[in-house]
């Protein structure tokens, strides 16, 4: 018998492990890859051709033409497609669920439009899309289960983009990214913030409508929060430490009353799990709010951030913490460290990078209290020396990174050998 004359089952798995990039190649090269790169199209429902440059409009006709099925589709970096790729998949692939077109910067309206007769989609990634309207985005919200949106750095929307998002997926919508949408104002995130109750992730990075009314708001409407990325926004310290205490307080009458819902819509606050308020430098009485209203904060980053008035007292509290990012802090010392890891143990990663009063007594208490540690950032942290280097070598046998350039007090001696002792661990000098 002959290969070409195989069920297709049978050649769909010879060719079941074939790379996106060997699957292009193979379909030219005889009749049985044909046969069997076409069967594994027509079956697959995820397609991921990120960072590859060479992808045209026409390979994505071809290829969105035999997969019917296909539900995730990353185009992330693609820069030669167009609206016209964006039409096939549309026309093609009615089951798609998830498109990533991060950077395709010939994508326009146009384009997007074609996906609103995708029925079933979830997901949308535009990321750096500059060219994506308002027209497009209004249309897209319409599908019934939109649930997740990253509009990084579309600097095309206005405020009429966010009003539909708002009216249009009040019911779905649980992941908004807005980093750097130059044109949305603290009144549409308002709004956002007002219909969209199950909002559990929002990404506001160095936008301008994360300002202190605007992350009033949040905290107190988005019930359901557990992630949120306020960095580098403008955050009064005084508002600020209001809208923490005011959720702090409600989440102590969750605890106490049970939770409660009405019409189907949770409105005691969730704990926030990851929290990122670093270059927030007006915030230095805030933070000692952040142990009441989040006692499960798993992740949080506060580099750049003045001095902590209350610090010790409140995020030594934070037992579920597994990540803290701290760089550049001037006010932090050995003892706000070692208060952090007494009430942290189960630290993974921790970064003080650039904090000058940190020192062998800090890091080495640390690290008898942390021995899950796996990734420590100590760069240009000048008054630590070998000793605390060897302490976290012996005490914590997860170390996997550690970070010592520009500690000028570790030796040359001891960083050699590392490598030797420790093969497990990288080290940046």
């Amino acid at each position: 018998m002959m290969l070409v004359e195989l069920p297709l089952d049978v050649i769909g798995e010879m060719f079941a492990f074939v790379c996106v990039k060997d699957w292009l190649t193979l379909r030219f090269v005889n009749q049985i890859c044909k046969l069997g790169v076409s069967h594994l199209w027509s079956y697959s429902t995820k397609l991921n051709l990120q960072n590859m440059y060479f992808v045209t409009d026409k390979l994505i006709t071809l290829l969105s033409d035999g997969m019917p099925r296909l539900r995730f589709l990353s185009l992330s970096n693609c820069i030669k497609v167009t609206d016209k790729a964006l039409t096939s998949v549309a026309a093609n692939c009615p089951l798609l669920q998830t498109i990533n077109i991060d950077n395709c910067h010939h994508v326009s309206d146009e384009g997007v439009l074609q996906l609103s007769s995708c029925q079933n989609m979830q997901e949308l990634r535009a990321g750096r899309c500059h060219r994506l309207g308002d027209r497009g985005i209004a249309e897209l919200t319409k599908l019934p289960d939109m649930q997740r949106l990253s509009l990084t750095q579309c600097i095309s929307l206005t405020a009429a983009s966010f009003h539909s998002i708002a009216e249009n997926c009040a019911a779905s919508l649980l992941e908004l990214d807005l980093t750097c949408c130059l044109h949305v104002g603290s009144a549409a995130l308002k709004v956002i913030c007002e219909k969209c109750k199950f909002l559990e992730t929002l990404v506001a990075r160095n936008s301008l409508c994360m300002t202190t009314g605007g992350f009033k708001c949040v905290l107190a409407e988005c019930q359901n929060l557990t992630w949120l990325d306020a960095s580098c926004c403008e955050i009064s310290n005084e508002e600020c430490w209001v809208a923490f205490e005011q959720r702090a307080a409600n989440l102590s009458k969750q605890n106490k009353q049970g939770q409660e819902a009405k019409e189907g819509v949770v409105k005691t606050p969730q704990s926030l799990k990851h929290l990122d308020l670093s270059l927030n430098c007006d915030l230095s009485t805030a933070i000692a709010g952040i142990a009441a209203c989040a006692p499960q904060l798993e992740y949080l980053d506060i580099s750049g951030c003045l001095e902590a008035a209350g610090f010790e007292k409140g995020l030594h509290q934070l037992s579920e913490l597994t990540v803290f990012r701290g760089k550049g802090m001037s006010w932090f010392t050995d003892h706000d460290l070692q208060r952090l890891a007494a009430g942290s143990k189960g630290l993974q990663e921790i970064d003080v990078g650039g904090c000058p009063l940190i020192s062998d007594s800090g890091v080495v208490g640390l690290a008898k209290e942390c021995a899950a540690l796996e990734k420590l950032g100590l760069a240009h942290c000048r008054e630590v020396s070998d000793a605390a280097v060897l302490a976290v070598l012996l005490c914590c046998e997860e170390l996997r990174q550690l970070k010592l350039q520009g500690c000028s007090n570790v030796s040359e001696v001891v960083v050699q050998q590392i490598p030797e002792s420790y093969p497990l661990v990288t080290v940046s000098r």
